[in-house]
């Protein structure tokens, strides 16, 4: 149990994988407190706090459940495939994230406009979590075809 062993992981490199893991876990950190905090603001983050209560609309509500399961079940599938290797799984992830990665490029083009509307910049929060799913995608395609 010393030393960790680079596992084949179908050519794969396991140290690369473990980094696009981690980048995958903060995404999802930085993308659970930008749910909570819409949720909480009733579907508006700009407004937190104004909101008497949380009343989210059924299309942004949907939009974003389209956005969250196809991300969670990625970090699930690539969290297998660091575990027991298999290209097969490696891919599964890389594809159903791109899929969650296309109903976050709605949302993020929805707030955009509200925000250019009103005048507001972009929450960190919301360039955090774009970033890091920018760089888990290219982490994730370069461990592929490393």
């Amino acid at each position: 149990m010393g030393a960790v062993r680079a596992r084949d992981h179908g050519g794969v490199s396991t140290g690369i994988a473990l980094v696009a893991l981690v980048s995958w876990l903060a995404t999802a950190f930085v993308g659970f407190v930008l749910a909570d905090r819409w949720v909480t603001a009733g579907g508006r983050p700009d407004t937190a706090g104004e909101a008497p209560e949380p009343k989210i609309g059924a299309k942004r509500g949907i939009t974003l459940g389209a956005h969250i399961g196809p991300a969670a079940t990625s970090l699930m599938i690539w969290g297998a495939y660091v575990l027991v290797g298999g290209a097969a799984l490696a891919w599964s992830a890389v594809v159903v994230l791109a899929a969650g990665v296309a109903f976050g490029v709605v949302l993020f083009t929805l707030g955009h406009r509200r925000r250019a509307r009103a005048r507001r910049p972009m929450p960190r929060p919301v360039a955090a979590h774009a970033v890091l799913a920018c760089v888990t995608l290219a982490l994730a395609l370069v461990s592929l075809i490393a």
